[in-house]
Formats: structure tokens, sequence, C-alpha cells
């Protein structure tokens, strides 16, 4: 246990110094005005986790059944998958899966994707190992697709890599092996077939960037499945624009803009004043960027992360909080309301009737004062009509 707890604490110190450091197309942009915003996170809640649950995995998935709220969760240093049940505050079951050999996942970790789509399918994304398992609660991987010898990389380099299913297929981002220039390998959007691992490179334009050259990271895409139009939402850090699509029909552009969101700055590899190590997350620290799109399937609402850039005294200093907001729209892209946030990263969320919850600083909460086991969220009520 004393390993696992010392193993825990590392992990956790690690990911949050990564999360910190690490033509056909139509307009039908949406402007609102007099937006309520709301005043804070004014609902708590506290989730008891056992020790083989890691407070900074950024593999958690919100489960919603017949109205209980419940959240997935994958720890890659056991590979074991747990269910907790919110209402109950308890393990209602555990996966384990062997790391070598028949049935087993390997080379999951940070850059990985996760994406529960029923009890029967549950899609693990490998960017290490290059592959894509499907496996089910009963423990059983039943498919891994090999992409070893695939032109472009699994996934993207954001802490977890954002998968989406859909009719059969799984959608993720791609990357060149070569990230030389940018502008002369552009990243991709696929769709591999859960039944066969056939790959199609999808017909989607990425934004105009002007042929500037930002930090990596402000290219990865967020994808997200709408189910209620059988459409997906796609959207990037660096742009107010939201596309939505089916990749069969025209796409349609929406605005989901955060006054935060002004500025990029260009990547300067050459830059002496921040060590060569440091230099693409510097360069990303330094600009205002968009984060996830979250979908709440009970209110048919999406919540968009934004951030402002911090100062270089800051990146140096560790002092990595900007000023952040969530963005609230329905489901006709009207922007409903906004509540700020102190910045600090998301891990965990999950949805409960008409409210909206996300873990709290888990340095502040966690790190700082040594508890291991368990995660403090807070949470907002919906105050409009939706």
């Amino acid at each position: 246990m004393g390993n696992l707890y010392s193993n825990r604490l590392w992990i956790l110190a690690i990911v949050l110094f990564t999360a910190a450091a690490c033509s056909n197309q139509e307009d039908s942009s949406i402007i609102t005005e007099d937006i309520p915003t709301l005043k804070g996170w004014d609902l708590e809640y506290k989730l008891p986790i056992d020790e083989e649950t890691l407070l900074t995995s950024s593999l958690n998935y919100p489960i919603n059944e017949e109205g209980n709220p419940k959240i997935l969760t994958f720890n890659y240093l056991t590979n074991s998958l747990k269910i907790y049940d919110l209402k109950s505050k308890t393990v209602e079951r555990t996966v384990n899966f062997p790391k070598e050999g028949p049935n087993s996942i390997q080379g999951m970790g940070i850059f990985s994707g996760l994406k529960f789509v029923n009890e029967d399918t549950i899609v693990f994304v490998s960017p290490s190992y290059k592959g894509i398992y499907l496996a089910n609660l009963s423990g059983q991987v039943y498919k891994f697709f090999d992409f070893q010898d695939f032109q472009y990389g699994l996934g993207s380099i954001a802490l977890s890599s954002p998968v989406e299913y859909r009719k059969g297929n799984i959608y993720l981002q791609a990357l060149p092996l070569s990230r030389i220039d940018s502008r002369q390998s552009a990243p991709k959007l696929i769709k591999v077939n859960a039944g066969n691992g056939n790959v199609e490179f999808l017909d989607f334009n990425f934004p105009d960037m002007e042929e500037k050259n930002y930090s990596p990271k402000l290219e990865m895409l967020d994808i997200v499945y709408h189910e209620s139009s059988d459409k997906f939402l796609i959207s990037f850090p660096f742009s107010d624009s939201v596309y939505v699509t089916n990749f069969e029909e025209k796409v349609n552009i929406v605005i989901f803009k955060s006054d935060l969101v002004t500025s990029m700055v260009e990547l300067d590899m050459e830059d002496q004043t921040v060590p060569k190590e440091q230099r693409i997350s510097y360069y990303e620290w330094i600009s205002d960027a968009y984060g996830k799109i979250y979908w709440d399937p009970l209110n048919d609402l999406f919540i968009r992360e934004a951030r402002s850039k911090i100062s270089s005294d800051d990146f140096i200093e560790r002092k990595l909080y900007p000023k952040k907001e969530f963005l609230i729209y329905d489901s006709n892209f009207l922007l409903k309301s906004k509540v700020e946030h102190d910045g600090s990263g998301v891990y965990y969320h999950f949805f409960d009737q008409d409210k909206f919850f996300i873990n709290k600083n888990i340095k502040k909460f966690n790190l700082n004062s040594g508890i291991e086991d368990t995660v403090y969220f807070q949470g907002i009520e919906y105050n409009f009509q939706h």
C-alpha cells in the first residue's frame, strides 16, 4: 500500500505539472445581448475514492443511468477501470485488465483516450502503443486495431485525447509523425470502423491559421458528438468558431466567443529567455485559448471553457492560474449564461438534474493538504430557462 500511495503522489505531481506545461463552410454566427452571469460555484459535493483511483487521471467519463449520475475512471498504473455511483458514494464496479498477454490493454497513460459508449462498448486509444482497443464491462477485450504502420500518430498531445463514437465508427484526431513544419503537415480527422479497423480520412478543412506557427497544443481539436442532432461539434483553442457537421453535409459554423480569448503568440523555438524544454508550454500559456466543450445530455446544453493568457513572470514562478470562464449555450447555439472560474485544471465533471459539477482546485485541496482519498467538487445550478 505504501508503494501505491507513493506512486499516486508521484503521478499527482507529474500530471499537475504536465497540465500546466503541457471553403464549403457556412457561417451562422449568433450574437446575444444581456447574458446573465451565474454568481459562482456555490454547490459542493465530496466523493470518497479508494487507493486505486488516481486523483488526476484524465481518463474519466461521466455516465447517467436513469437520472443517477456516475463517473467511470481508468487508472493506468493498475490497468483498472472503476465506476463510482455518486448517489451512494461507492464503487459500483471494478474491472481489471491485464497489462500483457491475451485480453490485455497496453500503453494507456497521459495523451490516451477513453470513450464509454455502453456496457458492451468501451473505446481505449493508446497513442504510445499505437492501437485502439474495444472492451466491455465484463473485462473482455474483444478487438484490437494495430496502427504501428499508420503514417500518423493517434490522438492528440492534450492530457487526454478526445474520442467520439457514432454508428459503429470511432472518431479522433491524427497527428503527423513529423511536426517540424506544422504548415506542411497538418493534423487530420479520421474515422475508424469499429468492426474491421478500416480508416477513413474525413473531408474537413481545418481552420486557416494564416501561416502562423503557434504552439502545437493550440492546434489540438476537441470533438463532441451531439446525439440529439446526430452531429459533431469541433472546436480549436485559437478559434471563436465551432464547426457543426456530420461529415456528410455542409459544415455549419457557430460562434462561441469569450472576451477572454483575444490574442495568440507565435511559437519562437529560438527564445533564449525560456529553457528549450519549456518553450512549447510557455507559448501556450502566454496565449489566450479555449478549452473543452462539454455536452450536458440531461439539459441539452453545451459548456465551453475559455481562459486568458498569463504573464511571463507568472509562468516562470509557476503561477498557472489564468482568468477562466465557462460559456453555456443551448441546443440552438444561443448563449444562455456564463460563470467565472479560478483557473485550475478540470479532471472530473458530471451532470445531475439541472446542475453541472467539476472538481475543485486539486493542488489546493489535495496536494497541499496531503488528502488522497477524496475528490472535492463544486457546482452550479442553471438559473435560466432551457
